[in-house]
């Protein structure tokens, strides 16, 4: 989560300054520098949290039923690095360019809509338990990256005036 969210700001900062300096070229190039480098970063981190998942789940406990679930949750955990960190980032590239409303309607669809009631669903009627909340929050920041991408990817926050 950090990851995503250093090189979101980052890529807030380049963004607003290459539209600024009036450079939308730049400003995008900025972008996808900053999602490039972050999705990477993410996406080796997310093989290790895969690869690692049981160790790292026995660092906090030696039972090995909570293990086996925590490690559940370490998978999709990994699998969502990438989607986490691009997301982060070209909404930061969008707020960077000034359209903050989009990227905070997708958080509140994410957050208010999806997240819970997924989470319910997984948790509650299908029972699913700890990897059923997991599984909704990775649908939720999966649909979410697919939002940011879309409207990142119309360019139409290249020619937004601050």
């Amino acid at each position: 989560f950090v990851n995503g969210q250093a090189f979101g700001i980052a890529a807030t900062s380049l963004t607003g300054q290459a539209l600024g300096r009036k450079d939308p070229a730049g400003a995008k190039a900025a972008a996808r520098a900053c999602q490039i480098s972050g999705s990477s970063i993410s996406s080796a981190l997310g093989v290790a949290m895969f690869v690692f998942r049981a160790p790292l789940a026995s660092l906090f406990t030696s039972d090995a039923h909570i293990i086996e679930i925590a490690s559940g949750a370490l998978i999709l955990a990994a699998v969502i690095q990438p989607f986490q960190s691009s997301f982060q980032i070209y909404a930061g590239a969008l707020r960077g360019a000034g359209d903050s409303l989009y990227p905070a309607i997708s958080l509140a669809v994410g957050i208010l809509l999806i997240r819970p009631s997924l989470s319910f669903v997984f948790v509650h009627v299908l029972t699913w338990g700890l990897f059923g909340a997991w599984l909704a929050l990775t649908v939720d920041q999966v649909v979410r990256f697919f939002l940011i991408l879309k409207r990142f990817a119309s360019g139409k926050w290249m020619g937004l005036s601050v």
